[in-house]
């Protein structure tokens, strides 16, 4: 269902409306000067036909990093959300749900550090290098940029640009479901828009070696059938399915790169401008049609089977230029593409027992190619990417044990990819390309177990083996920064959650919760060029939450610490060559606080 992926798709439900009255309410606190607030509410309009559910949340935090110059935050939350939803049942086999969303965002950038700063690099190829060419020779008038403006601190930068983001989302989607005697059909018919802006400083310093702004508009709408229903005695599950998917949008990028240099009349035979320009303009159509059907062979063993084709239309027209001469990098080139694939499913399912249920399923996962969209040097037609595919193949067991105290699931797994998208840096601009053949294989467990009444263990671990295995030509668009023994980008060998939970009853007062959960990471990838300053070490990272909730289940107050070690960790980073330029953003600090809420 919905627009095709390579790993998988997340599939999030909010809760339907429904015939009894409900209210929740509830304040957060904490540290950084938290507040965060959300009102719910659910209302039976009617008695049996049509119901509304409404939630409005609104989330404050100061931000945890400094601007050192300028006296700014970074990292701050401030966001508002507004969703709501209306089921209408006009008869017994009809339902109809409106719903519709909107967020409102206004934060400050992520907190970013500078960790390398070397305009030696690459000599006058290093456009910093050539900077302080121009500010030793005296040509502009500025400090010299180098590791100086390094601050030490992960939390701490010393940019003075303008940054942050400023993001307003809003969606509505309709509904219905029409369920018939052997089958059900359902239409779902969705709208979503998107404007957005946001800057980023890339030297951290108050000179202009780097900086981009961008500011975006997106429209988005499709449109879903899907027709289910049984066969050959129930025993035949299936569900047939087309989509439709388009998207138009413009992007519009601003990178001043070296304007003083530039500027400067005389000196070094340069280009007369670095800094660029682009009128970026995407017209995107998805088509498919699916079929996906499960089979009981016997009582026991069933098959799942599914076929989905998939046919996409990419237009995009670019406009990039020097922004004080008008001279064209690439002048109304439109890029036309079309890309198609037919991705099957199938496996076999077992149930061993009442409590023991095997699998073994194939399947293949499709991403659509594109264009790059950042250039610095004029060319006649602008780069292309080819789609992404990979193969994947999985066996697994989900099982439960001692009457039901103990929930167990493994699974192992084997991808294989072709035609591997990654992003590197060609100079100064981000561009992607299909570098590799690679695999990954790997093993899951899970686990819940009940220890004791009220004692709850719940844990899980990963394992993953990725690599590429064949490389493509960078003359033929691969990437000359990979070769056969670099990472692949956030994709950590080993990983684990753990968390135990206590649940006892104060006689009279209510019910209270104590729970404590770990989480580790191990060594991870940030960029595809496997930076080293970017490569993230590994992490643990220990919350607590402490609750209770009342005996008659209106009231709860909870008490929470998250990251209680005060881990320092990244989260995501940029490595920018042609300045010699890394950069940094970690992830939040400790964190503590108090929620109230009152659920009727």
């Amino acid at each position: 269902m919905g627009k095709n992926t390579v790993g998988g798709a997340l599939n999030v439900t909010t809760k339907r409306p429904g015939p009894d009255f409900e209210l929740e309410a509830s304040v957060t606190g904490g540290n950084y000067d938290r507040l965060d607030g959300m009102l719910g509410i659910n209302v039976p309009i009617t008695e049996d036909t049509l119901f509304l559910r409404a939630s409005l949340a609104t989330r404050s935090r100061d931000g945890f990093g400094d601007r050192l110059l300028t006296g700014e935050t970074m990292g701050d939350v401030n966001s508002d959300t507004l969703r709501a939803s209306l089921l209408w049942l006009p008869t017994e086999d009809i339902e109809l749900t409106w719903a519709f969303d909107m967020t409102d965002a206004d934060e400050d950038m992520p907190t970013t550090s500078l960790l390398v700063a070397d305009p030696s690099v690459g000599g006058l190829n290093n456009l910093s290098g050539l900077y302080n060419l121009y500010a030793t020779l005296g040509w502009v008038d500025g400090p010299l940029y180098n590791d100086s403006w390094l601050t030490g601190d992960e939390f701490k930068s010393n940019g003075t640009a303008p940054v942050g983001s400023k993001t307003d989302v809003k969606g509505t989607s309709l509904t219905a479901q029409w369920n018939l005697d052997s089958f059900s059909i359902k239409s779902i018919t969705a709208y979503r828009e998107t404007d957005t802006s946001f800057g980023r400083d890339t030297d951290h310093s108050p000179i202009t070696i780097l900086h981009t702004a961008n500011t975006m508009a997106l429209e988005q709408f499709s449109q879903e059938f899907n027709f289910t229903g049984t066969a050959f005695n129930d025993r035949l599950d299936w569900l047939f399915g087309l989509y439709y998917f388009n998207e138009k949008g413009e992007d519009l990028v601003r990178v001043a790169i070296l304007p003083e240099v530039t500027a400067f009349e005389g000196g070094l035979p340069l280009p007369d401008e670095f800094s660029v320009h682009g009128d970026i303009d995407i017209d995107n159509t998805s088509l498919a049609g699916f079929f996906h059907g499960t089979y009981a062979i016997t009582d026991r063993l069933s098959t799942t089977f599914g076929l989905r084709y998939t046919d996409e239309e990419k237009k995009t027209s670019l406009d990039i230029y020097y922004p004080t001469s008008g001279f064209p990098l690439l002048q109304n080139q439109n890029a036309n593409q079309d890309f198609d694939d037919w991705t099957p499913r199938i496996g076999l399912e077992y149930v061993f027992t009442d409590e023991i249920f095997g699998y073994i399923s194939y399947s293949e996962g499709f991403k659509s190619g594109g264009v790059v969209s950042r250039y610095t040097q004029p060319r006649v037609d602008p780069l292309v990417f080819d789609p992404e595919e990979v193969t994947n193949y999985e066996i697994g067991m989900k099982s439960q044990w001692f009457d039901q105290r103990l929930r167990l699931n493994v699974a192992a797994f084997y991808m294989d990819y072709t035609d591997i998208q990654v992003t590197v840096f060609n100079g100064v601009v981000p561009e992607t390309r299909n570098a590799a053949e690679g695999e990954i294989s790997g093993a899951e467990i899970e686990l819940t177990g009940i220890l004791a009444e009220g004692l709850i263990l719940t844990g899980a671990l990963g394992y993953m083996d990725a690599e590429y295995t064949n490389l493509d030509d960078p003359g033929d668009g691969g990437a000359l920064e990979i070769t056969l023994d670099h990472k692949f980008v956030n994709t950590p060998e080993l990983t684990a959650n753990l968390s135990l939970e206590y649940r006892f009853d104060l006689e009279n007062i209510g019910e209270l919760s104590m729970m404590v959960d770990y989480a580790y990471r191990d060594e991870v990838a940030n960029d595809a060029a496997n930076t080293p300053e970017l490569m993230g070490e590994s992490t643990d990272l220990f919350n607590a939450r402490i609750s209770l909730l009342s005996s008659d289940q209106h009231w709860e107050v909870a008490m929470f610490g998250r990251n209680l070690t005060d881990e320092v960790y990244l989260t995501s980073g940029v490595s920018t060559t042609s300045f010699g330029i890394v950069e940094g953003v970690y992830g939040r600090p400790q964190e503590y606080g108090m929620t109230v809420k009152y659920i009727y």
